[in-house]
């Protein structure tokens, strides 16, 4: 079975097709990238994978089952994290997670909650209002809340958005340690970089294409500066090198 699956996907805005025809499988475990300029396409294609929107045509299904019904085993993670905070403090953030999703009792939940912010580096702010952490902070709690019941597929949109590159290198470490199906829609090469992801795809008016580590490589920020100062480049397509080989320096 795949963890992800469409099937001729095509949507629509107005009169402009912003999907079209993408026929498209993840298999479990795998982590995709899913790359594109903005206004792409790529949070509309995550929303339809998440049954937060209809397709105009085709179909998507997780796990086999409709993303509508796959409550437990799909989890959609915002570009804003904050979207996804309704509970007084992180601690109960984490909690509702628990119950809702694992069946814990309060005090059970409250223990493991307590285990998994101190895992995610956010222990001393169990008792704070979500909306009072920093950027950073929230988006690790969105992840906390997410690894807390453990869902088989992952849909995250832009994670690296407003990060500096430290929390770049937690919030990548992080779900490096997830044992999830994730696609990670971005167009921040330098984070997909620090994935352990399998391939990288990009949506490209309306459909999708693959996109070797090579090509990858090429568009990456840190890279070019390294290269413009002359200065040894990291070897990061070593954690893909299944889907492509990095560029040779001239």
């Amino acid at each position: 079975m795949h963890a992800i699956e469409a099937r001729s996907l095509w949507f629509k805005y107005g009169d402009e097709w912003v999907i079209r025809g993408v026929n498209w499988v993840v298999e479990p475990s795998r982590s995709v990238g899913l790359m594109g300029r903005s206004g792409s396409g790529k949070t509309t294609l995550l929303r339809i994978l998440a049954g937060a929107r209809r397709p105009s045509r085709g179909s998507a299904l997780i796990m086999g089952t409709d993303p509508r019904k796959a409550r437990g085993i799909l989890a959609y993670v915002p570009q804003n994290p904050s979207h996804s905070f309704y509970m007084p403090t992180a601690l109960e953030e984490v909690m509702e997670s628990l119950i809702g999703v694992k069946g814990l009792s309060k005090q059970d939940a409250a223990a493991a909650a307590m285990n998994i912010l101190n895992a995610f580096g956010l222990g001393e702010y169990a008792g704070e209002n979500p909306f009072n952490l920093s950027w950073g902070e929230q988006r690790r709690l969105s992840l906390a809340v997410v690894a807390a019941y453990g869902p088989r597929v992952i849909l995250l949109d832009e994670p690296s958005t407003g990060l500096s590159y430290r929390d770049k290198e937690w919030v990548a470490a992080l779900l490096n340690g997830l044992d999830s199906t994730m696609v990670i829609a971005t167009h921040d090469v330098d984070f997909l970089l620090l994935m352990d992801v399998d391939e990288v795809i990009e949506l490209d008016d309306g459909v999708i294409k693959p996109l070797n580590c090579g090509e990858l490589v090429s568009k990456s920020e840190v890279y070019m500066v390294l290269r413009a100062a002359e200065l040894p480049e990291p070897a990061r397509c070593g954690l893909v090198t299944s889907w492509g080989d990095a560029p040779r320096r001239p």
